[in-house]
């Protein structure tokens, strides 16, 4: 019932965030999206600047407020964003010696209120982290509604899904 939900929710997220406003154009161009590129790889630099102030405030307030922010580390899934600022923000004040360094591989406006932004990562600790943001335009300001990470030697998932079964 918990995963049936999950995947409602997810899908609910991706549903209403990749839908344009009904007076949006069809089409961006490529100055539009050029603008968009510009203001989301700018948030993305921002959040990381508040990861690496180990300013936890400051991080939690990038992510989208409410029950539709969706977080995905390898397996593990938290739902909303209060349940994620109370198991991440913590972390950032407790580690004052990690620092972030970070390249965008990748953004890709996919409307004119959302997009996805990949990045690699790398701290002390991890040397290679990989995480896709989705970002949605909500009263005039970028949040991430949905973030996915993943790195080398994270905790092996369990048994694999029985409709995954011998695939790959």
């Amino acid at each position: 019932m918990r995963m049936h939900h999950l995947a409602l929710v997810t899908a609910t997220v991706l549903a209403v965030a990749c839908q344009p406003p009904s007076t949006a154009p069809a089409r961006l161009t490529d100055a539009q999206r050029g603008r968009i590129t510009t203001q989301v790889d700018s948030v993305v630099a921002d959040l990381y600047d508040a990861m690496n102030a180990h300013d936890a405030d400051a991080v939690m307030s990038h992510y989208m407020p409410g029950d539709m922010f969706l977080y995905v580390g390898v397996t593990e899934v938290i739902q909303g964003h209060d349940a994620f600022a109370e198991t991440m923000g913590p972390w950032y004040p407790s580690h004052p010696d990690v620092t972030f360094q970070y390249g965008i591989l990748h953004t890709q406006v996919l409307s004119p209120t959302t997009a996805t932004v990949t990045t690699k990562a790398s701290t002390e600790q991890t040397p290679f982290l990989t995480t896709t943001r989705t970002l949605v335009l909500q009263d005039g300001r970028w949040f991430i509604a949905l973030e996915h990470e993943s790195w080398p030697g994270a905790k092996t998932p369990g048994p694999s899904h029985p409709g995954t079964t011998g695939v790959g």
